[in-house]
């Protein structure tokens, strides 16, 4: 009885496939092995098919990458990296990744009813081969930028370990697209440990970071929405006067300048916000402007605050570095 009912279930896919008319080979396609991995895509042209076939196999090294961040993320909390681990994986997360293949071939194609079927496959030695010599040459820029943070001031060190981290997360995303395509850590292990000893150096020097927030009493609404964007980097902020003494310490100055519009019975503020950091003897290292609006139905104060709760969420959203011009 078994065996009648598995024969029934194969008849059954084949008079399937060929009532569809979708090749089998596309319903089911190759199995990944050590050497190739296989995708199917569709489309007018065999162009088109072959670029969504090759992105299927992106998709399915993405899927995996993204499983392999959330065991990390839980794995990490137990240890002295886990913050290490959470920045990199929000970082990563946080970027749209593009997986390049400068080769790919043909192993099946069909012209059914004007759509073109295609399976395509990509060796995988070649895959991580063009993708080890892009991280061999980005890390040169990296460690560039890391000699240079010697005999920097904490405040110039904070801008320049910002700028090598964004690199940084270019490469991370190289790493896990080798790692998931050969599972061979050891190619990538060396890269790996230098930029966590990079981000632990960075924390390091975050850490003695202290940050005087300058702004007029008018504008202490945005002052304390940027504080608390400080805070949250992990990056202390005071009210006292730095001293010449502190080697530490850095200004963020802000202005701001408001216009308030009456349309109908709405008030509407439009408020434009200059930030400056900089060093407390008056070298800058970083300034942004942008502008936020708030409407309120009751007044224009509370339009100033709904352009506060604003900024707040720009701040979220684009990150404090963004915000302030880094």
């Amino acid at each position: 009885m078994k065996k009648i009912l598995l024969a029934f279930l194969l008849l059954t896919a084949c008079v399937s496939s060929q009532v569809s008319g979708i090749p089998e080979w596309y319903l089911n396609p190759p199995k990944n092995n050590s050497d190739r991995l296989y995708g199917v895509g569709y489309g007018g042209a065999v162009d088109q098919a072959a670029k969504l076939a090759l992105n299927n196999i992106s998709e399915q090294i993405l899927v995996k990458i993204s499983s392999d961040y959330e065991s990390r993320e839980q794995e990490a909390k137990a240890n002295e990296l886990s913050e290490y681990e959470a920045n990199i994986s929000r970082k990563v997360r946080s970027k749209t990744v593009d997986i390049e293949y400068s080769n790919y071939e043909t192993e099946k194609s069909e012209n059914i009813a004007g759509n073109i079927y295609v399976l395509v496959s990509v060796s995988k030695d070649e895959l991580v081969d063009n993708y080890l010599g892009e991280i061999a040459k980005t890390h040169a820029e990296i460690e560039a930028l890391n000699k240079s943070v010697a005999g920097k001031t904490v405040v110039e060190k904070f801008a320049i370990y910002h700028a090598m981290n964004e690199i940084i997360t270019i490469n991370e995303n190289r790493i896990r697209i080798v790692q998931r395509v050969t599972r061979d850590k050891s190619k990538v292990a060396e890269f790996e440990k230098y930029y966590k000893d990079v981000l632990l150096e960075e924390f390091a020097n975050r850490d003695k970071l202290v940050v005087k927030i300058v702004a007029k009493p008018s504008d202490e609404k945005f002052a304390n929405a940027i504080t608390e964007s400080l805070n949250d980097l992990r990056i202390v902020t005071t009210d006292k006067d730095l001293t010449p003494k502190d080697p530490n310490g850095a200004l963020l100055r802000i202005n701001t300048k408001t216009t308030h519009q009456k349309i109908y019975a709405a008030h509407i503020a439009k408020i434009q916000i200059s930030i400056k950091l900089m060093e407390k003897f008056g070298k800058q290292i970083a300034s942004n402007e942008i502008e936020v609006k708030g409407s309120s139905s009751i007044s224009s104060t509370e339009a100033v605050n709904a352009a506060v709760t604003e900024l707040r969420q720009r701040i979220l959203k684009e990150g404090a570095f963004k915000i302030f011009g880094l």
